[in-house]
């Protein structure tokens, strides 16, 4: 990539880059370039300034898995896919996914988790759940499949369990969960800005986000990570709508 295509990224990435490079430590991580394209794995990530690699690799998203490489059965997110591919979340035509978004909201209220929502596109976003690493992946798997079961039977017109680009419903993708799954790092730039997490709804596509917004995010993502959610009381309160279903 010439000089010229790379100087906008850069400076793109040093904008984010002791928030993302926090986050990508100790993780795998892929990118996929500007245009488009398959997914590559990335050089890792230490240190803010290693970031630039990236803005030289013309690496226009970055996705890393809900894993760190010392424990790699172990995750410490779980997480939930929203997408509606004819949604706008800022717009009228979302009104879709922000009833689903409202539902899941709810639910994780009466689960007592406290989720990161993370938009990654117009239509789209990331619901993170910050857990302990004492968790198999196939618990943690399993959890996620049962949140996503539970979102769809109380939202059956709005919602789809399928990949399906041609559904007019809003997908929930629980497979980010698997041992090959990954997802959208918080804080990757995306077109039109950057991914930037917060801690409920209303959700604002990516955008270019001002210094304190990224403090705060930032510290959001720490303060999480930090109070991990409590998987087995939601385990117990899911079997407990199921049994009452």
């Amino acid at each position: 990539m010439d000089t010229k295509t790379q100087r906008p990224l850069l400076r793109r990435y040093a904008l984010v880059a002791p928030r993302l490079a926090a986050f990508l430590a100790g993780r795998d991580i892929f990118y996929r370039e500007a245009g488009g394209g398959e997914l590559l794995r990335g050089p890792r990530v230490s240190r803010s300034r290693e970031l630039a690699r990236y803005a030289r690799l013309g690496a226009a998203e970055l996705f890393t898995r809900p894993v760190r490489r010392d424990l790699p059965r172990r995750p410490d997110w779980l997480l939930l896919e929203l997408a509606d591919a004819e949604a706008d979340v800022a717009g009228a035509g979302g009104a879709r996914l922000r009833d689903v978004v409202a539902i899941a909201s709810g639910l994780f209220g009466e689960l007592e988790l406290d989720p990161v929502w993370l938009p990654t596109g117009a239509s789209s976003a990331t619901v993170m759940l910050a857990i302990r690493r004492s968790y198999e992946t196939a618990a943690v798997f399993d959890l996620a499949r049962m949140i996503a079961d539970t979102i769809f039977e109380r939202a059956p017109g709005l919602v789809t369990l399928a990949s399906d680009p041609s559904s007019d419903r809003v997908r929930v993708d629980f497979r980010a969960n698997h041992h090959w799954g990954m997802f959208r790092a918080p804080f990757s730039l995306v077109e039109g800005g950057v991914c930037v997490p917060t801690s409920h709804p209303p959700l604002h596509p990516p955008h270019e986000p001002t210094d304190s917004e990224l403090r705060a995010a930032g510290a959001l993502l720490v303060a999480r990570a930090a109070r991990p959610n409590n998987l087995e009381h939601a385990f117990a309160q899911l079997e407990k709508l199921v049994q009452t279903s």
